[in-house]
Parts: C-alpha cells; sequence; structure tokens
C-alpha cells in the first residue's frame, strides 16, 4: 500500500522528535559544560513546541543566572556563539530560558 503524503510527513515528524527527545535526554557533555560555566547550576532540559505552529518543537534549556542585568544578557549571548559552533545542527532547536535573575 502506498503512503500518502500526509503520512509520510507524520512519520518524519515522529522521527524528528524522538531524535530531538533522544538528544534532550542526553545532551553533549560540552553543551553542558558551557551552559554550566555561564550559568552555575544545573540546567534543565525539556522539549517545547510553538503553540500556533505544533510541528515546530525545540529543547529549552532552563538556567538560573546571577549578577547585573548587563552582565546576564553578555553571558545569554556568549552561549548563543559557543552553542552554535559546538552544535551547528541542533542550534536552530534551542532555546535557552533563564527562568530566574539573582
Amino acid at each position: 500500500m502506498k503512503k500518502t503524503a500526509r503520512q509520510l510527513q507524520n512519520e518524519i515528524e515522529i522521527l524528528e522528535l524522538r531524535e530531538l527527545g533522544q538528544w534532550a535526554s542526553n545532551p553533549p557533555s560540552a553543551v553542558l559544560e558551557v551552559t554550566r560555566e555561564l550559568f552555575p547550576g544545573e540546567p534543565k532540559l525539556e522539549i517545547d513546541f510553538n503553540p500556533d505552529e505544533p510541528t515546530d518543537r525545540f529543547v529549552v534549556v532552563n538556567v538560573k543566572a546571577t549578577g547585573a542585568i548587563d552582565a546576564v544578557l553578555q553571558r545569554q549571548e556568549l552561549w548563543h556563539k559557543r552553542i552554535r559552533a559546538l552544535e551547528p545542527r541542533y542550534f536552530a532547536q534551542l532555546r535557552l530560558y533563564i527562568s530566574e535573575i539573582q
């Protein structure tokens, strides 16, 4: 039986979600090291999606930060640069969320 385009698309989305879930549950140690270096503490990773586009799934990297807002923003920018270099394949699917600034 030949599959429809929608069935094939659904299968691709399931495979992509499974791959993203595997990455989130076992991220490269270099990603965790950079994250911990810039935002001390244990980052929490979870998969989320855009409610306006449910097929747009991504990994949220939840961190807490300390220091002045300007310094936190500089570390956020540095995190993006360093993670892009480490994980070019997944970079577009990663979101840094700073849940608290002390």
